[in-house]
């Protein structure tokens, strides 16, 4: 992956199937691909199975919604481990902010679990996330 912008990298990374499949049909692969320095909250595979079937047929009927919800997953800057932990809010690409946190040795976004992270691609940190994040109110 390390070679390989984030999107071409999600692509090719099982576990990430369903995202890359919602990145492709939202149109934002060149967008991703070329941007400069960004972190990456992918949900798995099992993210969005927790939809379920209709969430997913609805999220992904609309275009511009997907794109919305895609681009809360995404924030400015390669951000490390210690940055997450240190629980001070990150501003997505929708300007929305969303927090990490660390308990123990549990990494989270959002209350979204890292199932694994610091994953690194030719332009982006990568940390793969249990649930698909959403804006807090």
């Amino acid at each position: 992956m390390a070679s390989e912008p984030v999107a071409t990298a999600a692509a090719r990374t099982p576990l990430l199937h369903d995202f890359s499949l919602a990145l492709r049909t939202a149109g934002l692969t060149s967008m991703l691909d070329s941007a400069k320095s960004i972190t990456v909250f992918a949900p798995d595979n099992a993210a969005f199975l927790a939809l379920g079937k209709g969430n997913v047929a609805t999220l992904t009927a609309t275009r511009s919604d997907l794109t919305k919800v895609l681009e809360f997953q995404v924030v400015s800057g390669r951000r490390t481990p210690r940055q997450l932990a240190s629980g001070k809010h990150l501003t997505t690409l929708r300007g929305t902010v969303i927090i990490p946190a660390k308990s123990h040795k549990i990494y989270e976004v959002n209350s979204a679990e890292i199932t694994c992270g610091n994953i690194q691609t030719a332009n982006a940190t990568v940390y793969i996330v249990s649930n698909i994040l959403v804006p807090l109110p």
